[in-house]
């Protein structure tokens, strides 16, 4: 059962078609979204548009308290970018947040050595964009495509976490949106509870 590659691709495998197209697809698409991605942090557009991605979020979240009808509450990222070979079911009978918009840098303080981002940036787009500047992280996992939040929230680990700890380790601060819309700051000072 399956499909014949073989007899579609007149006898050629599959991945002989495939990666000749996909691969020069891939480069382009990955050399657009670094670029992108710099370009919006040189201008500032990260900075300037994240107080209104966070508006939205907080939106969203509002909304799922008069319409979510009981249903628990989820990203509404889709299972093929998901890390897992799964198709994750589960996020259809949720109430799906989108939080696809929040994927820049938001600043870059030198003098502290603290980079802010939003979750949605790819560990490999923001380690290229620091050592670009001449800095790194003490913890970057090998895989360019996990994302700072998913980092953050599954514990990354890399070679280096037996020095430095995981990923969330090395976060000094969250802004992070509550279940009832607001905006808190979490840090060692403030809301603790819920930065640890």
């Amino acid at each position: 059962m399956g499909i014949d590659w073989k007899r579609i691709t007149f006898g050629l495998d599959w991945a002989a078609v495939v990666c000749p197209l996909l691969l020069p697809i891939s480069f382009v698409w990955d050399v657009f979204t670094y670029w992108r991605l710099l370009l919006r942090f040189w201008f500032s557009r990260g900075a300037n548009a994240h107080q209104e991605n966070v508006r939205k979020v907080q939106d969203q979240v509002r909304s799922w308290r008069t319409e979510g009808e009981g249903r628990k509450m989820c990203t509404a990222r889709p299972s093929w970018m998901s890390i897992s070979q799964q198709q994750l079911g589960y996020k259809d009978r949720m109430f799906r947040v989108r939080v696809d918009f929040l994927q820049d840098i938001v600043s870059i303080d030198k003098e502290n050595m603290l980079v802010s981002v939003e979750p949605g940036i790819t560990i490999g787009f923001l380690n290229r964009a620091l050592v670009n500047m001449g800095y790194t992280l003490p913890v970057v996992p090998e895989l360019d495509t996990l994302t700072i939040g998913g980092l953050v929230m599954g514990g990354g680990i890399e070679s280096t976490s037996h020095k430095y700890g995981l990923f969330h380790h090395l976060c000094k601060e969250y802004e992070v949106v509550t279940a009832d819309g607001e905006v808190i700051t979490a840090n060692e000072d403030e809301n603790d509870d819920i930065f640890h």
